[in-house]
């Protein structure tokens, strides 16, 4: 790497730039945004100032995730591993089994379910299909089917 940037001075110039946004990042010094974004549109580097450009639309967003200690990244994973099982049972089950996956990844649920019917570690599954109980849920007039295990 050394040897590139020291035949290529744009080369060099984009290392030190990307590293200095790099730096913000990890130190979460978002003062040093403006002149970050200044010293990349007085560069030659026309692909670090498209970037710089779509960071200067969001400046303020930006600057805050730089700066601010409190992050949404617990949330956004949440949000993915949600969309993920939705995804992987598309068109094969409907919301009882969606809620019930969702459900049975969360260990306070599985500890609510151990209370309620005891911890059996036999296998539940046969030729790789999930079996069903048929127990209702609830009390109610509809069909509402409890799934033993999940895939």
């Amino acid at each position: 790497m050394a040897r590139l940037r020291q035949l290529h001075p744009e080369l060099d110039l984009a290392y030190v730039l990307v590293q200095q946004f790099v730096q913000m990042l990890r130190t979460r010094t978002g003062e040093q945004l403006d002149a970050w974004l200044e010293a990349v549109a007085s560069s030659p580097l026309t692909d670090l100032k498209a970037f710089a450009a779509s960071v200067y639309e969001d400046k303020e967003a930006i600057r805050a995730g730089l700066t601010r200690a409190e992050s949404n990244g617990p949330t956004e994973g949440h949000i993915t591993r949600l969309k993920l099982i939705k995804r992987s049972m598309y068109g094969r089950a409907e919301f009882d089994l969606l809620r019930l996956r969702v459900l049975s990844g969360s260990k306070k649920y599985q500890k609510i379910q151990e209370t309620k019917t005891g911890v059996d570690d036999r296998p539940r599954r046969r030729r790789g299909r999930m079996l069903r109980e048929h127990r209702p849920l609830s009390n109610s007039q509809h069909s509402t089917f409890h799934v033993t295990e999940v895939a």
